[in-house]
């Protein structure tokens, strides 16, 4: 994006009339104006792949999202198979809830 400098009187001169009337709406509404008109429309397929604040949705509607403490020497002990730690915690409590018979 270019930087562009006029004058006060060119800067004026440069507002649409739709960008009067705008302002004019947001200065009547008494509330902030938080859209911006170049971003695009947020689409349904946008919010199906969406990730809302670090959790992931899945088409369900189950949150997927635990915090969980860990002793530092079994901690550790993951971090040293080099693995994505999530994926092998998972792993690890998927194939022992299988041995119990719970899934």
């Amino acid at each position: 994006m270019a930087v562009v400098t006029m004058t006060l009187k060119q800067a004026l001169a440069s507002i649409t009339d739709d960008d009067r009337a705008r302002m004019r709406r947001i200065a009547d509404s008494g509330e902030p104006d938080l859209t911006d008109p170049d971003a695009p429309e947020i689409t349904d397929d946008m919010l199906k792949t969406a990730r809302r604040h670090g959790k992931l949705m899945f088409p369900n509607g189950i949150e997927a999202e635990q915090t969980i403490q860990f002793d530092s020497d079994v901690l550790a002990g993951l971090k040293k198979t080099g693995k994505d730690l999530s994926a092998t915690i998972n792993e690890v409590m998927r194939g022992y809830l299988q041995s119990i018979g719970v899934m």
